[in-house]
């Protein structure tokens, strides 16, 4: 039986150790909920000026996901990729089971789930359409050390609408201590 927590937050990708196993659990729920503080995901025309990146931040990094294309016969590209871990994240190892709701059912596997204390921003550009909106976080990677989860990266994730041409899309992240951006070029037929 799914929570509203999990219906909400879709599925998301725990990478442990040499096992990777798709799971719902609480992990990014403090994430998001700060996310929602930069406005709902999804997109929007203008600025939001709750994201505006303050100066003098420390430099992070983002990437594009390698499986993000170059082109797109679609009117919008689903863009996705991983950055920085923003400040005040941690993990917990959990285990996961049968059934649950029941403590004692037969355990399935484990993995790490994370939080995050800060507030993040994730906005994505399109100058050629003069479109800006809200990338959603998706989850953290992470690595175990001994009992000890550690989170690696966040991942992230928008749909951003496409004219036919080139369209030069920027996605920048930050956490009030760090910023990072990237830019990908994808062209519409």
């Amino acid at each position: 039986m799914r929570t509203p927590w999990q219906t909400m937050m879709g599925k998301a990708s725990v990478t442990v150790a040499h096992r990777t196993r798709s799971a719902v659990r609480w992990g990014c729920i403090s994430a998001v909920l700060t996310l929602a503080a930069c406005g709902s995901a999804g997109s929007s025309s203008g600025d939001d000026p709750s994201c505006s990146v303050p100066p003098n931040l420390q430099s992070g990094t983002l990437t594009f996901s390698s499986q993000v294309t170059a082109s797109s016969a679609q009117d919008t590209a689903f863009v996705f990729g991983s950055s920085f871990v923003p400040i005040g994240t941690s993990c917990t190892l959990e285990v996961f089971r049968a059934d649950p709701n029941d403590p004692f059912s037969p355990a399935t596997g484990f993995g790490c789930s994370c939080q995050t204390a800060a507030t993040i921003c994730i906005e994505w550009r399109n100058a050629a359409t003069a479109t800006s909106g809200l990338a959603r976080l998706t989850g953290f990677s992470t690595a175990l050390n001994g009992l000890d989860c550690m989170p690696t990266r966040s991942n992230w994730d928008a749909a951003v609408p496409l004219r036919p041409g080139a369209n030069q899309l920027t996605v920048t992240m930050h956490d009030g201590l760090t910023s990072a951006s990237a830019a990908l070029t994808i062209t519409r037929p």
